[in-house]
C-alpha cells in the first residue's frame, strides 16, 4: 500500500514537471514570435520571461477564484508551484533566448554600415540609415525604430555575405538561409537564422 501510494505520488510529479515543460514552452515561443516584432532579441527575452511568469501566476489565481477558495493555503500554493515546477523552466528558457541573442549581436557587430542611407518621411531628403535626426528639416527618428532599421540591414548584409559562401537548408524550418558561422567561443557550426539555433543543436 504504502509503495503505491510512493509510486503514485512519483508520477504525479513527473507529469507535473511535465505539464509544465510543455506550458512554458509554447508560453515562450507564443510571447518571442510576438515581442520580437517590437524588440531586439534580448528585450525579447526579458519581456517573455516577465509576461509568461505573470501568465501562469494569474491563471493559477484565476483558478482559485474560479473554484471559490481564498484560504491561506490556496493563495500560497500557486506561489509554491509555480517556483519549484515552472520557474526553473523560464529561467531556462531565458538564458537560452538571451545566449542566442548574444550570438545574433556579436555576428552582426561584425557588419560594417558604409554608405547605407533612408528617406525622410517629412522633406524627403536622404540621410545616413543611422540618422536619428534629419539634417535638412531636423525630423526626430524614433531611437528603437532606428536601432532596428540598422540591425534589420546589417542582418541582410550578413545574410547576402554568407549567401556568396553557399547556404545550407535548415531540415527543421526548410528554409535555404543557413551557412557556417561560428559561435562566440570560435566552435564552427552551421547557424539558421529563421530558427535562430545551430543546426548541430537541432540535431541533438
Amino acid at each position: 500500500m504504502f509503495q503505491a501510494n510512493g509510486t503514485s505520488s512519483l508520477l504525479s510529479i513527473i507529469t507535473a514537471f511535465l505539464l509544465a515543460l510543455i506550458i512554458t514552452y509554447i508560453l515562450n515561443r507564443v510571447s518571442i514570435k510576438i515581442l520580437s516584432k517590437k524588440y531586439n532579441l534580448r528585450k525579447t527575452a526579458i519581456r517573455a520571461f516577465i509576461y509568461d511568469s505573470f501568465i501562469v501566476l494569474t491563471f493559477f489565481y484565476l483558478l482559485i477564484l474560479f473554484r471559490g477558495r481564498l484560504s491561506y493555503d490556496h493563495v500560497i500554493m500557486p506561489i509554491i508551484v509555480f517556483i519549484f515546477f515552472y520557474f526553473p523552466f523560464l529561467l531556462i528558457y531565458l538564458f537560452i533566448d538571451l545566449k542566442k541573442a548574444k550570438i545574433k549581436d556579436h555576428n552582426i557587430a561584425k557588419v560594417k554600415l558604409n554608405e547605407e542611407t533612408k528617406k525622410c518621411p517629412e522633406c524627403a531628403e536622404t540621410i545616413r540609415l543611422e540618422a536619428r535626426k534629419c539634417r535638412f528639416c531636423g525630423y526626430l527618428f524614433e531611437e528603437e525604430e532606428v536601432k532596428r532599421q540598422v540591425e534589420e540591414r546589417q542582418a541582410d548584409i550578413l545574410k547576402n555575405n554568407m549567401a556568396e559562401k553557399g547556404l545550407l537548408q535548415c531540415h527543421q524550418c526548410g528554409q535555404w538561409d543557413a551557412y557556417k558561422d561560428y559561435m562566440p567561443d570560435g566552435t564552427p557550426v552551421d547557424w539558421c537564422p529563421h530558427c535562430e539555433e545551430s543546426l548541430q543543436d537541432m540535431g541533438k
